[in-house]
C-alpha cells in the first residue's frame, strides 16, 4: 500500500511537470465532463507565384473516421515501479482502457494556402478521466487522411497523442493532467503542416515563310490532366497578350480541363495556378496553306509537359508558309519578244539606209 502511494505521488508530480511543458493547447471542460485540447493545422504555399497561385478549398481529416486508436500505455497500475517501458496495447486490451479518442478536422477556403500560412485549430476530445482504469500515460496513434486534390501535399506521417491521467489527492479522483502530441520521431509538436504548389505555362505563336501573313489567326487548345489518383480542383486562369482575338475559355471538371483560344504571329497566352503534377498537351488546328504546326516545349521538340511547382513552362508553336518564286523569263512570251526585236531591227535598218541615200 505504501509503495503504491509513493508511486502515485511520483507519477502525479511527473505529470504536473509535463502539463507545464508539454500541453498541446488550452483546455476547456465540456458539460459532459470530457476535456478538449487543440493543435494547429497550417496550410502553406510551398511553390508558386503568391499573386496567382490559389489553393483549392480543402478539408483535412484525421485518424480512422476521426478517431485516434490506442497504441501503447505506460506507468499504469498494470506496471511495476521499475517497469519504465511502454507496453503494447495487446497486453492491456481487456483492461477497460478507452480504445479511441476523437480528433476533429480543419477546413480551409480557396486561396488560404499562403507563404505565411493560414492556421486553423483542430480539437482533440479525450474521454472522461473516470473511464481510465488508473493513473498513467495512454498513447493514441493517428494519421492524416490522404486527400486527392492535385498540387496539395498531405502529411501522412504517424502522430501520437499522450493522455496523462493523474490521481488528485484532494478530490480523490482521476483527472486528465495534460494532453501532448508527438511526431514520428517522438518529438513534442503542436502543429501539422500541409502545402500547395502550382506553376505556369506560356504558349507562344511564331509565323514564318515568304507567303505568311502576320494577321492570319490560328485555333489552339490546351488540355490539362491531373495525375492519376488526383482531382483538378484548382481554378486555372488564362490570359492573352492580344485581346482583339477574344478571351481564353476554359471548360471541364475535376477530371480534366480544356482551354481554347485564338493566336496570330507573336501572340502569347499565359496560364497560371496550374497545380504541380498536372500534365498538359498543346494542339493547333492546321491552317490552310500552312505546313503542319511544329511544337517545342522548354527547348525540346513536342507538345506535352508536366507542371513543376514555381516553374513556368514555355510551349512554342511555329507555322510556316513558303512558296518558291520563279524570277526567270516566261517561255510562252518568247515569240512576241522575237517579233518586237525583229521589228526594231528593221526600223533601224530603214533609217540608216535612207540616211545614206
Amino acid at each position: 500500500m505504501k509503495k503504491g502511494r509513493i508511486l502515485g505521488v511520483l507519477l502525479a508530480a511527473a505529470m504536473a511537470f509535463g502539463g507545464v511543458t508539454g500541453a498541446v493547447g488550452t483546455r476547456s471542460v465540456k458539460a459532459d465532463g470530457s476535456s478538449n485540447y487543440k493543435f494547429d493545422k497550417q496550410y502553406l504555399l510551398k511553390a508558386g507565384d503568391s499573386g496567382t497561385a490559389k489553393s483549392p478549398a480543402e478539408t483535412f481529416l484525421f485518424g480512422k473516421n476521426g478517431k485516434a486508436e490506442l497504441y501503447k500505455v505506460q506507468n499504469t497500475k498494470f506496471h511495476t515501479l521499475n517497469d519504465k517501458e511502454i507496453s503494447d496495447t495487446s497486453d492491456v486490451m481487456e483492461k477497460g482502457i478507452p480504445q479511441t479518442i476523437t480528433i476533429g478536422n480543419a477546413s480551409f477556403e480557396e486561396g488560404q494556402a499562403t507563404i505565411q500560412g493560414t492556421k486553423k485549430e483542430v480539437t482533440i476530445t479525450s474521454v472522461d478521466a473516470t473511464k481510465y482504469p488508473s493513473a498513467g500515460y495512454y498513447f493514441y496513434k493517428f494519421q492524416e487522411t490522404a486527400g486527392d486534390s492535385a498540387g496539395v501535399t498531405y502529411n501522412t506521417d504517424p502522430y501520437y497523442i499522450r493522455v496523462a491521467v493523474a490521481y488528485n489527492s484532494d478530490t480523490k479522483a482521476l483527472e486528465i493532467n495534460n494532453v501532448t502530441m508527438f511526431n514520428n520521431e517522438w518529438k513534442k509538436v503542436s502543429e501539422i503542416d500541409n502545402f500547395y504548389s502550382a506553376g505556369k505555362l506560356t504558349v507562344q505563336k511564331i509565323v514564318t515563310g515568304n507567303m505568311a501573313n502576320s494577321d492570319d489567326t490560328f485555333d489552339v487548345k490546351v488540355t490539362f490532366t491531373p495525375k492519376a489518383g488526383t482531382k483538378l480542383r484548382s481554378t486555372i486562369a488564362g490570359s492573352t497578350s492580344d485581346t482583339s482575338l477574344g478571351n481564353v475559355t476554359i471548360t471541364g471538371n475535376e477530371d480534366g480541363q480544356t482551354a481554347k483560344f485564338k493566336v496570330k504571329a507573336e501572340t502569347e497566352v499565359e496560364f497560371t495556378n496550374i497545380p504541380e503534377g498536372v500534365s498538359y498537351k498543346v494542339e493547333e488546328t492546321r491552317a490552310n496553306g500552312y505546313d503542319a504546326p511544329a511544337y517545342k516545349v522548354n527547348t525540346k521538340e513536342g507538345n506535352k509537359g508536366t507542371i513543376v511547382g514555381e516553374n513556368t513552362d514555355k510551349a512554342i508553336i511555329t507555322n510556316n508558309k513558303e512558296t518558291l518564286i520563279d524570277t526567270g523569263v516566261f517561255m510562252n512570251n518568247l515569240p512576241y519578244l522575237l517579233v518586237l526585236i525583229f521589228a526594231a531591227a528593221c526600223g533601224v535598218g530603214f533609217v540608216v539606209s535612207k540616211k545614206r541615200r
